[in-house]
This record gives C-alpha cells, sequence and structure tokens, in this order.
C-alpha cells in the first residue's frame, strides 16, 4: 500500500508538541522525511522539547531531523501587526538528505563535503 507523502519531504514549525508534532508525526506515518522546528525546550519542559519529539518522529521510520529556533526580535510594523523573528541552524549530511548543488568554482572544480549546515530566518506575522 502506498503512503500519500512517500518521497516528500515537510518542514513543520511549533513541532515539540501538540498540534505540530502531531502534525509531523502524521506526515511521517504517510512516509514523508520531516524537518521539525521549535524553541528547544519551550516553556514546560514535561509538555515537550525538540529531541524528544525528534525521538518520537524517529520511532515512526522515517528521517527525522530537528532544527532549534531561537527568538531573536519582535516588533509592531507600521500597521500595528506584531512581527516576530526567529532563526535556526542545523548541520546535515548532504547525501543523507539528497542535497545537491550544481555550481563549479571558478578553477574548475566543487568544493563540496558531506556536512552541511542549513541556516533558516522565519519572520512570522500575528493578524488576529
Amino acid at each position: 500500500m502506498e503512503r500519500a507523502c512517500e518521497g516528500k519531504v515537510a518542514l513543520v514549525t511549533g513541532a515539540s508538541r501538540g498540534i505540530g508534532r502531531a502534525v509531523a508525526a502524521r506526515l511521517a506515518a504517510e512516509g514523508a522525511d520531516v524537518a521539525i522546528c521549535s524553541r528547544p525546550t519551550p516553556g514546560f519542559e514535561q509538555l515537550g522539547t525538540l529531541e524528544q519529539a525528534r525521538t518520537g518522529i524517529a520511532e515512526l521510520g522515517g528521517r527525522v531531523v530537528a532544527i532549534p529556533f531561537d527568538l531573536v526580535g519582535a516588533s509592531t510594523d507600521t500597521y500595528g501587526l506584531e512581527r516576530l523573528g526567529f532563526d535556526g541552524s542545523v548541520v546535515v549530511n548532504r547525501k543523507d538528505w539528497c542535497l545537491v548543488w550544481n555550481a563549479a568554482l571558478e578553477i574548475g572544480t566543487a568544493l563540496l563535503g558531506d556536512d552541511v549546515r542549513l541556516e533558516l530566518e522565519v519572520s512570522a506575522v500575528r493578524t488576529v
């Protein structure tokens, strides 16, 4: 039986617990490789951490990478909307995640290691 997300990669934010974790787990159960993002220990540790979520989702059999995010700032824009900035990074093995760069250096060769640092910056807007 084919799973709905077989061969896909999903990125789920707020995935250390609650709805985000449930969504990430379901995507993994449906065959997706999952990247989960959250603050490493958001609030009460007993409610769930990013590492606990990674371990639980990995037990479903899919590949999962956890990306710890930090709040870097909050402000109100000119329209009165609250904006939050988050950033996070993780090192992954490019071969595990099929990451390919199709660009050569000026000397005619490529310089590429197996470990790659992925850096993400996210801007969220509260509209309610």
